[in-house]
């Protein structure tokens, strides 16, 4: 079990977009809540990907195929500062 809020930012032709949320993971299951700039939330389970986007209220379904292990990523993660 792990949960954790998070800042991101991605940077992409000289423009860069942050975001804050939340993350859990628990028993298989991968749950992001982002809140800013735009509310979305993602579930991931074991063969599937959920992103649901209120603002357009509209789900979208993604069949996972086997180089999509963000349990493998998770589970290997390494600490490299009290906050990171």
């Amino acid at each position: 079990t792990f949960e954790s809020e998070f800042n991101q930012s991605i940077k992409s032709d000289n423009k860069t977009i942050f975001y804050k949320g939340m993350v859990k993971v628990n028993n298989g299951l991968i749950f992001w809540h982002y809140l800013q700039p735009i509310e979305k939330k993602i579930w991931v389970t074991l063969d599937k990907i959920y992103i649901y986007e209120p603002d357009l209220e509209q789900v979208t379904i993604y069949k996972k195929d086997k180089s999509d292990d963000i349990f493998g990523l998770i589970k290997n993660a390494k600490k490299i500062d009290n906050n990171l």
